[in-house]
């Protein structure tokens, strides 16, 4: 285990205060520090200015190259840079979030990037993943000397002490992230938790074996509806990504997804925000250096049928935003662009495709298997009890009674919000 220095340049630490007298939510634990060892020194830092951030780029890309998952696509420099020029301003109702990144290193070398933020949230101080909402899984990014529990529960210490947090949100964690261990071990109470669908194509030996292993009801469905498709004139299967035309039908796709969502009642505050829109735009008609955007576009007599925004990381893909026009809902646009994205991941050996969370019946007719994917909640002062108590309470509350609303209160609810997060 690494014996942490904890480097103060800038921020003196403050005391506990009430932490140490008050007791966890059920489920939850107060972060009590662990015992550090006599090993090698690891000296952790804070990092809360953009221009900071900046520096970090050559060594941040330089620790992902090594020991960076494919699913840690979201602790990207590139991905989290990209971030931080549309969520760190202020909305129209908010500040934004402040940066809150602590980094190890050890004899100089950048060995930790424990990317988080700091938000206001009813005067209180919230601790929560860098990234959201648009990241779909949050973790840390850590050299082997630096990824013990006990490294990782010291560098978690010094970031709530630094940042004087009451509590924290860390949503979106995979079973298999390498924070997951300490959340364990912190007794962070566990608040939602979905599944993420994935394709696993190390299983077969070429696409065709593959393609034999899928559902034959689906495969068929799919030949009709693409015969149906072409009846009606010429489909084409498009990708596009790095260029002008990649922004445009990123753009479009988070327009069709909020119009979808309408159509259904259904309610986003993600997606309603404006800066959801911008980031994917912006992020597919630009090129980054550790991770790939593209666009899949099926496009029948000159209409876009169906559009998919698509991430690659180290030889993994992720599925991140699936869409189809209302006219074209009864048509399979959705499953025939699916396929698509199946065997250009096939041409390109592509190992595995990540649907994502949450779980739905189009995914599962084409997934191999599914992940948990967890949000968790930790107190860490009485304020933050007080606080997630209430607010988790209220929320389930809340869910329920807009679900049980009929269908026009349910969207006039729905409108009111988007407005107010544009």
């Amino acid at each position: 285990m690494a014996e942490l220095a904890l480097h103060r340049s800038e921020i003196e630490l403050p005391g506990t205060g009430d932490r140490d007298a008050v007791r966890a939510l059920p489920g939850t634990t107060l972060h009590q520090p662990v015992p550090k060892s006599t090993a090698a020194a690891i000296t952790l830092a804070l990092i809360d200015t953009v221009g900071a951030f900046a520096t970090l780029r050559e060594e941040w890309n330089a620790l992902f190259a090594a020991v960076g998952r494919p699913e840690q696509i979201f602790q990207t420099f590139a991905w989290n840079w990209h971030w931080s020029q549309h969520y760190l301003v202020r909305s129209r109702f908010k500040a934004g979030p402040r940066l809150a990144i602590v980094t190890g290193r050890s004899n100089g070398r950048l060995v930790l990037v424990m990317p988080l933020v700091v938000e206001r949230v009813a005067g209180l101080r919230q601790l929560a993943w860098m990234g959201e909402p648009v990241s779909q899984y949050g973790d840390v990014l850590a050299a082997p000397d630096a990824a013990a529990v006990a490294t990782l529960a010291s560098a978690w210490s010094f970031a709530v002490e630094e940042t004087r947090a009451d509590l924290a949100k860390l949503r979106k964690v995979r079973a298999d992230a390498l924070v997951a261990p300490l959340l364990a071990q912190l007794g962070a109470g566990i608040t939602a938790t979905e599944e993420a669908p994935y394709l696993d194509f190390t299983r077969a030996t070429d696409h065709a074996a593959y393609e034999a292993g899928l559902s034959a009801k689906g495969r068929k469905n799919r030949r009709r509806h693409l015969r149906r498709l072409t009846e009606r004139g010429c489909v084409a299967f498009e990708q596009h990504s790095g260029s002008e035309e990649a922004s445009k039908l990123a753009g479009y796709a988070i327009l069709l997804k909020r119009a979808w969502l309408r159509s259904r009642d259904k309610i986003s505050l993600a997606m309603a925000d404006d800066r959801f829109l911008a980031f994917f735009s912006d992020l597919a008609g630009a090129k980054h250096d550790s991770l790939a955007c593209k666009v899949l576009a099926l496009r029948t007599v000159n209409e876009i049928g169906s559009l998919q925004i698509m991430l690659e990381c180290k030889g993994q893909r992720f599925l991140h935003v699936a869409v189809y026009g209302s006219k074209f809902e009864k048509m399979g646009v959705g499953g025939l662009l699916l396929e698509y994205a199946v065997a250009d991941c096939w041409k390109d050996g592509i190992q595995r495709l990540d649907l994502l969370a949450p779980r739905h019946e189009y995914k599962m007719e084409f997934a191999d298997g599914t992940v948990a994917v967890d949000d968790y909640a930790i107190a860490l002062t009485m304020g933050g009890r007080a606080y997630a108590r209430g607010y988790l309470g209220l929320r389930r509350k809340l869910k329920a009674a807009v679900e049980a609303m009929p269908a026009p209160a349910r969207r006039a609810f729905a409108s009111v919000i988007g407005l107010l997060k544009r």
